[in-house]
């Protein structure tokens, strides 16, 4: 709790000159937050209504096909992924750790991929143990393999981004495996999806679960998209 709150108040300082008007309000109130939750998934919530609501002027900075994960959905998506202690661990285009922070502690090797200088240096405080790629998933060595692979890849038109970084991340997946990946829903999206699934680069990849979201779950991230969640 304690670091959570130190990264927390690092991240939203302002830069004020001391004594300015309404200097020191408000930290005890967000600090006990941290202190008083007794779950992970109650302590996921209060990071995501911590988090200031989105819009389409103050998003800017972090690029327009970010869409942060919400954090308790973040956890969900780790939990499916079944980590074991030992296990090699990957996330492609991780923002500002809204899933990367659940990764547990046992995991052997633990990668986060993250271009933007804004969200990376967030990232880092989240998750100081885990190595950080500075550049495009795109650019990733396919050499590198990995147990599980937790993703909310950029959607791109239609779920072009989406589906591509998708097919990518499979081919990092070690057999055995399993990926689980948030896609856009829609007749376009499906499409480009139900093709690679179909696919020679899909061969041994199984579908085991496939859970619809409502459009509500991305509006603190400006938009009320449609999604799922698939377990691969």
């Amino acid at each position: 709790g304690l670091k959570d709150a130190f990264i927390e108040g690092y991240a939203d300082s302002s830069p004020h000159e001391l004594g300015y008007e309404g200097e020191g309000l408000g930290g005890k109130e967000k600090d006990r937050g941290y202190i008083e939750v007794i779950t992970e998934f109650d302590r996921a919530k209060t990071y995501y209504f911590g988090t200031a609501k989105k819009t389409l002027k103050n998003k800017s900075a972090e690029g327009a096909d970010y869409f942060a994960t919400p954090d308790p959905l973040g956890l969900k998506m780790v939990e499916w992924a079944g980590v074991k202690p030992g296990d090699s661990v990957l996330e492609p285009s991780a923002g500002h750790g809204a899933i990367a922070r659940w990764f547990p502690e046992t995991v052997n090797r633990f990668h986060v991929v993250e271009p933007s200088y804004e969200l990376g240096s967030r990232l880092a405080m989240v998750v100081p143990d885990a190595k950080l790629y500075k550049h495009g998933f795109e650019d990733l060595d396919i050499g590198n393999k990995y147990d599980a692979i937790v993703m909310n890849p950029p959607f791109g038109r239609g779920g072009s981004t989406a589906v591509k970084h998708l097919a990518k991340a499979f081919k990092h997946l070690r057999d055995g495996g399993r990926m689980v990946v948030l896609l856009p829903e829609g007749p376009a999206a499906d499409k480009k999806f139900d093709k690679w699934y179909n696919s020679d680069d899909a061969d041994n990849g199984y579908i085991i679960a496939d859970v619809n979201l409502p459009p509500v779950t991305f509006e603190r991230a400006a938009t009320r998209v449609k999604t799922r969640v698939l377990v691969i």
